[in-house]
Protein backbone atom coordinates (compact mmCIF):
# COMPACT_ATOMS: atom_id res chain seq x y z
CA UNK A 1 0.00 0.00 0.00
CA UNK A 2 2.77 2.42 0.94
CA UNK A 3 4.68 1.43 -2.19
CA UNK A 4 1.68 2.34 -4.35
CA UNK A 5 1.40 5.68 -2.52
CA UNK A 6 5.11 6.39 -3.09
CA UNK A 7 4.77 5.61 -6.81
CA UNK A 8 1.72 7.85 -7.07
CA UNK A 9 3.50 10.66 -5.24
CA UNK A 10 6.55 10.38 -7.52
CA UNK A 11 4.25 10.38 -10.56
CA UNK A 12 2.47 13.54 -9.38
CA UNK A 13 5.80 15.23 -8.63
CA UNK A 14 7.05 14.37 -12.13
CA UNK A 15 3.89 15.81 -13.71
CA UNK A 16 4.12 18.97 -11.58
CA UNK A 17 7.79 19.36 -12.58
CA UNK A 18 6.95 19.02 -16.28
CA UNK A 19 4.10 21.53 -15.98
CA UNK A 20 6.34 24.08 -14.22
CA UNK A 21 9.10 23.49 -16.78
CA UNK A 22 6.68 23.94 -19.70
CA UNK A 23 5.14 27.04 -18.07
CA UNK A 24 8.53 28.67 -17.48
CA UNK A 25 9.52 27.86 -21.08
CA UNK A 26 6.28 29.40 -22.34
CA UNK A 27 6.86 32.50 -20.21
CA UNK A 28 10.40 32.76 -21.53
CA UNK A 29 9.13 32.48 -25.12
CA UNK A 30 6.56 35.22 -24.43
CA UNK A 31 9.29 37.47 -23.00
CA UNK A 32 11.59 36.86 -25.97
CA UNK A 33 8.89 37.31 -28.62
CA UNK A 34 8.90 41.16 -28.72
CA UNK A 35 12.70 41.21 -29.11
CA UNK A 36 12.63 38.69 -31.95
CA UNK A 37 9.86 40.49 -33.84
Amino acid sequence: CSLLFAILLAFLLAIAYLIVKAFSGLQMAWHLKPYNA
